[in-house]
């Protein structure tokens, strides 16, 4: 009779250490790949937000206009005229609300000094909440009751979106615009739901 043969101990500890290797070289290449697709997943909820935030306003542009210029009394349009405070960081004039708020920009022409420009946008705010509440962008809806987040940031689980300010410029003679998100911003956000 023959003897079977079978594996022994020291070719079992040698294929273990070599499983155990390719782990250690595997995990770290693993969990870096998925912390960059969670970043493209919030790139690219961040370009959905703001494209829908562009789309909301060209779509209505006129009352958004209106509504502006309602919340500052005596203006009738966003030109250089009435925006008179230049910032040097951005090389804009600007006009800033009674609530200390950028509402219009004028970009500035080379020599400085002209009263005019056709290039000055309405500069406002809005949140994620806001464009979700105009029916502009689809609630995601996770969790319930007070824990209830409509937008979710992919990277970190339990900080919601919802709160998230996004910065629309409007341009005056046409109804294109412009949306930004600020870094900053989103470092400050937290896991509240509720928008103050």
């Amino acid at each position: 009779m023959q003897k079977k043969k079978g594996f022994t101990i020291i070719e079992i500890l040698v294929v273990i250490v070599i499983l155990a290797l390719l782990m250690v070289i595997a995990v770290p290449s693993i969990m870096r790949m998925s912390g960059r697709m969670k970043d493209r997943g919030l790139t690219s909820k961040l370009e959905a937000i703001k494209d829908a935030a562009v789309n909301y306003t060209q779509g209505h542009s006129n009352q958004i206009k209106s509504q502006i210029l309602k919340e500052n009394p005596g203006q009738t349009a966003c030109t250089r005229s009435v925006a008179r405070t230049f910032d040097s960081a951005t090389n804009t004039y600007y006009a800033n609300n009674s609530k200390g708020k950028r509402w219009c920009e004028c970009a500035n022409n080379t020599a400085g000094t002209s009263t005019t420009s056709d290039d000055c946008k309405f500069v406002f705010e809005m949140t994620v909440d806001d464009l979700i509440e105009k029916g502009a962008y689809k609630s995601e809806q996770t969790g319930t009751g007070d824990s209830a987040c409509d937008v979710a940031d992919p990277t970190r689980e339990d900080r919601c979106l919802d709160c998230l300010r996004i910065t629309v410029k409007l341009d005056d003679d046409y109804k294109s615009a412009d949306a930004y998100v600020s870094d900053d911003d989103i470092s400050a956000l937290t896991d509240k739901n509720s928008c103050d």
